[in-house]
């Protein structure tokens, strides 16, 4: 089985791999690693239509460490692949390995308080970043567990919306715990860890950054310039 890597991008908050396979299968799970070790964060990818056999692979939530020339030296393995066809999905297990090295895109970081108050609960931003192809959120909401914020049936704590009022759908949304699973205790776990990230629009403009929940809103206003060109590498 035949898998090439036809293209790849990074910034600060996400890596974007892209394969092209033969036998209309496509990449289903893997993981990337530069010179500091695996890079940790949800992973997901799909089928580029109408191409058959091309699929996209990422890891969102952190980018790759690049050295002092803003290049990244990945290892990037492939276990499992998929093949659709009507009425049957088949997974294939294997081993398929590159190293590349890669230009990392700089992220813009965006104004924002450090802390908040939400209701009854604290939020405090950690990472506020524009990147050129995400709008990047990471932070840290005191006062409820991520189970209570996350899920099936539960509003999303934050929303960002545009000048005309319309909420722009998130590409990447979850929840966890602060601290290593094995030092969880009953009153850490009321304190959650949030990572969104949001399409960049092409042509910029001005939007909020909404939080709700604890009885409690707060908006940080945003301004995202135009997308330009981006660094070669």
């Amino acid at each position: 089985m035949t898998i090439t890597l036809i293209g790849a991008y990074a910034d600060p908050a996400r890596t974007v791999l892209f394969f092209r396979g033969t036998g209309n299968y496509q990449v289903e799970m893997g993981t990337i690693s530069d010179d500091l070790g695996l890079i940790n964060g949800g992973s997901g990818g799909q089928r580029i239509k109408p191409s058959i056999g091309d699929s996209w692979f990422s890891i969102d939530g952190g980018g790759p460490h690049p050295g002092l020339d803003g290049v990244a030296n990945l290892v990037i393995n492939v276990s499992y692949l998929r093949q659709y066809l009507v009425n049957n999905v088949t997974q294939l297990a294997g081993e398929w390995t590159w190293s590349i090295p890669l230009k990392v895109q700089p992220a813009t970081t965006l104004p924002a308080p450090a802390h908040f108050g939400l209701g009854r609960w604290r939020g405090n931003i950690e990472r506020l970043e524009v990147t050129p192809s995400v709008i990047h959120l990471r932070a840290v909401i005191n006062g409820v567990s991520p189970g209570s914020i996350v899920g099936p049936g539960i509003p999303e704590i934050v929303a960002l919306i545009d000048s005309a009022g319309t909420t722009i759908g998130f590409s990447s949304g979850d929840a966890g715990i602060i601290v290593p699973k094995q030092q969880v205790n009953p009153v850490n776990y009321q304190n959650s860890r949030i990572d969104y990230e949001w399409p960049r629009p092409a042509t910029g403009g001005t939007f909020l950054l909404r939080f709700h929940g604890g009885g409690g809103s707060y908006s940080i206003p945003l301004t995202i310039e135009p997308i330009r060109s981006l660094a070669p590498g």
